[in-house]
């Protein structure tokens, strides 16, 4: 166990329960969390993982921004939570499929990463999800759902037990979160 492994749990816990609650300070908050799980998986040989830290920063700073710049009161977002349209559903599905397999295929022939194909599934599901997440749609929480169940099992594999504490948990509030963004869900649909 890792003290950076402890710390970017401890972060990600607050990311969430502050996402939950729509307060920009989610995105800061995240950035943190991910700097240190950049390292953790570096030293785990998860290099899907470890790039989806990296782009987890630019992720966050985007939601950060977007939050910022369509409409907030004090540290709460007013944006509008949306919706996916049943055909922007399939399409993101495809778009997931094919980013799994390319990432998989590419650390499957360029690394020495554990769990290539794996480990780039539940990747691409939670960069569409903290892409959908910045942009205030819920469908982005049950996308959360299904990569921390992926990412449970590797890291189980991996014996990172901080870790799966953390998407243990996460997973809950996730459900926590869906709940919550329906509630204020606006009949928009994207």
């Amino acid at each position: 166990m890792q003290p950076l492994e402890i710390l970017g749990t401890a972060l990600g816990l607050i990311n969430l329960w502050l996402t939950i609650r729509q307060n920009i300070w989610c995105w800061p908050v995240g950035i943190a969390c991910v700097i240190c799980f950049a390292f953790v998986f570096y030293d785990a040989r998860l290099y899907s993982d470890l790039l989806l830290q990296f782009a987890y920063i630019g992720l966050q700073a985007y939601g950060w921004w977007r939050w910022l710049a369509t409409g907030h009161r004090g540290m709460q977002s007013t944006a509008p939570v949306r919706v996916l349209s049943n055909a922007t559903r399939l399409l993101w599905c495809i778009g997931i499929a094919a980013a799994a397999l390319t990432l998989g295929h590419a650390m499957a022939s360029f690394t020495k990463a554990d769990l290539p194909y794996l480990d780039a599934t539940p990747t691409a599901i939670s960069l569409a999800a903290q892409w959908l997440q910045a942009r205030k749609v819920i469908d982005s929480w049950l996308m959360f759902i299904v990569a921390n169940l992926i990412f449970i099992g590797i890291y189980a594999v991996k014996g990172l037990y901080v870790t799966i504490a953390l998407y243990v948990a996460s997973s809950a509030l996730a459900v926590a979160g869906f709940i919550a963004w329906r509630r204020t869900l606006s009949v928009a649909v994207d």
